[in-house]
């Protein structure tokens, strides 16, 4: 009996402390602790515990949405940008989320460097609005769709006619959600928000660099390459030029 006594006392002694602590650095924890003081106004504490979560490798849209909803009430536009796009991979068709989105970037003093209008600005719009995991699901349905029409068309005559213009518009769509897909997988680690109010691209990755453009906050860029603390970036318009690491963030992670 004294020696059960002397086991729940170091039970309780050693072990109960350790799952307190793990329930304190769970997921689920630290997201209602975030929710908490988000809800308290205190935003540093709120991108504390949601940080947490993500340095976990548990990292869901709606982590990412609360976070980058307590960047902006903390007034970090860029930051908040950049955590909207990344809930984006997770939940693009979030109506708040857009909304939310929408209004941070007209909040900020200059707008973002903008897409060209040209066809490959529609597709990449396109490509945003939906995960890999759903334009591959959507490919597949389309690809089957295309097999089964051919097939009525070859074997049942009378429904040519009716078939002719449905193929070609079915073929269209398979063609646009293609060059999606494929657009989204070559830029996968490779697209960046800037953060900060105060990015310049320059010709050399070096701080004395002859300024070639200047980035306006919430802007979305193509990293080219890295060096030392440097990346060679480029605008949706097409200019590239070299930027600090410290101004940027990583929208895949």
């Amino acid at each position: 009996m004294k020696k059960l006594i002397q086991f729940t006392a170091l039970f309780f002694l050693f072990c109960v402390p350790v799952f307190a602590q793990q329930k304190e650095e769970s997921p689920v924890y630290l997201f209602l602790k975030g929710n908490s003081a988000y809800a308290e106004g205190k935003f540093d504490e709120a991108i504390s515990s949601y940080e947490n979560i993500i340095r976990q490798k548990s990292e869901s849209g709606n982590v990412y949405y609360n976070l980058a909803n307590a960047y902006f009430k903390k007034g970090e536009t860029g930051k908040a940008i950049l955590n909207y796009e990344r809930a984006k991979l997770f939940i693009p068709a979030d109506s708040d989320l857009k909304a939310n989105y929408e209004y941070a970037l007209s909040s900020l003093k200059e707008s973002p460097v903008a897409l060209r209008k040209t066809w490959f600005a529609f597709v990449e719009r396109l490509a945003q609005g939906l995960t890999i995991d759903g334009l591959t699901v959507f490919l597949s349905a389309v690809y089957f769709i295309i097999c089964f029409s051919w097939t009525l068309w070859l074997f049942v005559p009378a429904l040519r006619e009716a078939l002719r213009y449905f193929i070609a518009i079915i073929v269209i769509v398979f063609i646009f959600a293609a060059v999606n897909f494929n657009k989204k997988i070559t830029h996968l680690g490779k697209d960046a928000i800037i953060t900060s109010s105060q990015a310049q691209g320059r010709f050399e990755p070096l701080d004395n660099a002859t300024v070639y453009f200047k980035i306006p906050q919430g802007s979305r860029v193509e990293i080219l390459e890295d060096k030392d603390n440097w990346y060679k970036v480029k605008r949706l318009d097409g200019k590239i030029g070299w930027v600090k690491e410290s101004v940027l963030g990583l929208i895949n992670l």
